[in-house]
């Protein structure tokens, strides 16, 4: 029994002095910038979002949202490989909390992704759409420039 609690104490000590270390890494998060344009038509009426972007992970995080930022009334999340003009993601979702993903006849034409300049520019259009459901949306005209 002894055993036991000696093995978990070290353990505990282990996990715990390996938890504080140092993160080298270059997944840190940087400090969001809310710059650009990102617009498009939800179901046939213009929106324009306001944006909070972001590098992290290796990926450029774009927020897009209409209202405030803590509560939301729609939300276009936007993410992209750095560089990648190809491999991208992208969730809606609306004021029920409901989450729509883009169909197989979504286009997505990333026309600049720059990490130099760190700005990402393209243009969307297409239906998104709840899992589990024949719910969809319509994201139509879409267009970014977005700094990060």
């Amino acid at each position: 029994m002894k055993k036991i609690y000696l093995f978990l104490a070290i353990s505990l000590m282990t996990f715990s002095l390996n938890s504080c270390s140092k993160d080298d890494s270059s997944d840190n998060i940087e400090t969001p910038v809310s710059t650009g344009i990102f617009k498009c038509k939800v179901n046939g009426v213009q929106k324009t979002f306001n944006t909070n972007n972001f590098l992290a992970a290796g990926q450029v995080n774009v927020v897009a949202y209409i209202g405030s930022k803590e509560m939301p009334s729609e939300t276009i999340w936007l993410t992209v490989d750095e560089n990648s003009k190809t491999n991208w993601d992208l969730v809606y979702t609306n004021l029920t909390i409901t989450q729509y993903f883009p169909t197989e006849s979504f286009v997505m034409n990333i026309t600049e992704n720059n990490t130099s300049t760190k700005t990402i520019k393209g243009t969307f259009s297409g239906n998104v759409e709840e899992i589990g459901s024949s719910n969809k949306i319509s994201l139509t005209e879409g267009i970014f420039d977005i700094k990060y």
